[in-house]
């Protein structure tokens, strides 16, 4: 059980015809206990929730008829602190156990009843939050879910605040970059940017925080060993209260494949063990679009062997999807016209029929200082593609239900300030009539003090006639 923060006044109500008034304004669980915690009311709603009827709880001990053990001592202080008009124990939360033995949480309200001006009963409104309780719980199963993808994700994320300081980063960014928790708390973003890719990182920097997402990012990173890593990768913009707060940027180690290429352009007798010692996969096309080299690893992202792709056109291949082999094809005419291309994504169809996502990035094939072909560079971006589309769907979902909790429980406080004016109103119609009630006795006292003084004037009147007579 929870005490609510809210603290209306808790006050004493006298008369017991008022349950029936409350009982035709409101559907809701209403329950009326004596001084020793037994049920003298149960309404329809409290019925409905709990499968019990009125008949067979009505006498019973509340807290041991429907209070779960574990809770019987807390509700216990709260009965307690009510029948002692504490206003800390106006509103409370706490779970009871239905007839069938499930867990409901209910929402109270509570007020105390007063005879003859001293606590006499109690008298509690309730609200079933159990859906609610429960759409939270998978709230937070799902961020869960969803830190786990981020903590064990071998891809380097990272969050920037507007001061350009670290306000995350996951497992994988400290063990490569070779900081701790602590040390990254006095770092900020330009500390671990390489001199080379600082101007470029920092525009890019203010165009993520006026809103702008940024893909194709390519940087280079400084290690605290002083090692340089070449990254790729894109960032966007984290909002709050529909500002811009921070970046969220995800990179991958690029350093291998760009390492490759360069050692590709100066000497093309180290072509097959640079080629074959590289995770991506890299294929060689001539003008004519023919495949003429491919490495180990675009055998195994395929599933094809070397024989069955070098010497053939790739726009003859099955392993690119329509869609993709078009984009392929005006991208080989753009090259070999001698323009420049930028970084794009196809869809592949592997040999036992399973599809990934890979990113293209493509340069000119040079011979002698003339243009022979082009070199492909492929990247797997499957799981990165879900891990995003997972974010996107998780925080658009985490907005709805934020923004959907928030209007309900701004709902249940109308609800609960409606039914506090309620009782405010009640509470002035029952000291009203206990003062019209005192009012009238004393009246009557008075009338009757008057009309026994005239009694006994006349009965001395009589006896002194007797006398005279």
């Amino acid at each position: 059980m929870r005490r609510a923060g809210k603290k209306p006044v808790l006050q004493a109500f006298e008369g017991r015809d008022i349950r029936e008034a409350l009982l035709k304004v409101t559907g809701g669980v209403i329950v009326e206990l004596d001084r020793k915690g037994k049920i003298t009311l149960f309404n329809k709603g409290a019925e409905r929730i709990t499968g019990w009827k009125a008949g067979q709880v009505l006498g019973k001990e509340w807290i041991r008829t429907l209070i779960p053990p574990t809770q019987r001592e807390t509700v216990k202080a709260v009965l307690a602190d009510v029948m002692l008009g504490k206003e800390s124990a106006a509103l409370n939360e706490n779970p009871i156990i239905t007839k069938k033995g499930e867990l409901r949480y209910i929402f109270w309200s509570n007020a105390l009843l007063a005879k003859d001006g001293k606590p006499d009963a109690m008298i509690s409104f309730g609200e079933d939050v159990t859906a609610l309780k429960r759409a939270h719980a998978a709230l937070e199963e799902s961020e869960r879910r969803y830190r786990e993808i981020v903590e064990n994700s071998c891809e380097y994320i990272q969050s920037i605040g507007i001061d350009g300081r670290f306000r995350y980063v996951n497992p994988a960014w400290l063990k490569t970059m070779g900081y701790t928790k602590r040390e990254l708390g006095k770092l900020k973003i330009w500390d671990v940017i390489a001199p080379e890719s600082r101007k470029h990182c920092e525009r890019l920097f203010r165009k993520v925080m006026f809103g702008k997402k940024i893909n194709n990012i390519k940087a280079t990173f400084l290690t605290k060993d002083g090692w340089n890593i070449v990254v790729e990768g894109s960032a966007g913009p984290k909002y709050k209260d529909g500002k811009v707060v921070a970046t969220h940027g995800i990179f991958h180690n690029v350093t291998e494949r760009e390492g490759a290429i360069s050692a590709l352009k100066d000497s093309e007798e180290l072509t097959s063990l640079i080629l074959n010692s590289v995770e991506y996969p890299i294929i060689f096309l001539d003008r004519a679009g023919r495949i003429i080299h491919i490495n180990k690893a675009a055998t195994e992202i395929s599933g094809y062997g070397e024989p069955d792709l070098v010497g053939m056109p790739f726009s003859s291949l099955r392993i690119f999807t329509p869609a993709s082999l078009a984009k392929m094809e005006s991208v080989f005419a753009k090259r070999m016209n001698g323009r420049n291309v930028k970084p794009y994504e196809i869809g592949i169809i592997r040999k036992d029929g399973r599809r990934n996502t890979v990113e293209v990035k493509s340069s000119a094939l040079k011979r002698r200082g003339s243009l022979a072909g082009e070199v492909i560079v492929l990247r797997d971006v499957t799981g990165r593609k879900e891990s995003e589309m997972l974010r996107i769907d998780y925080e658009k979902t985490l907005e709805q239900e934020i923004a959907s909790k928030t209007k309900e429980l701004e709902q249940k406080v109308m609800e609960l300030e409606k039914k506090n004016m309620l009782l405010e109103s009640f509470k002035e119609f029952a000291i009203g009539r206990e003062n019209e009630l005192i009012r009238l006795r004393k009246e009557l006292k008075q009338r009757d003090g008057k009309d026994a003084g005239q009694i006994e004037a006349n009965d001395a009147g009589g006896e002194q006639n007797e006398s005279e007579s």
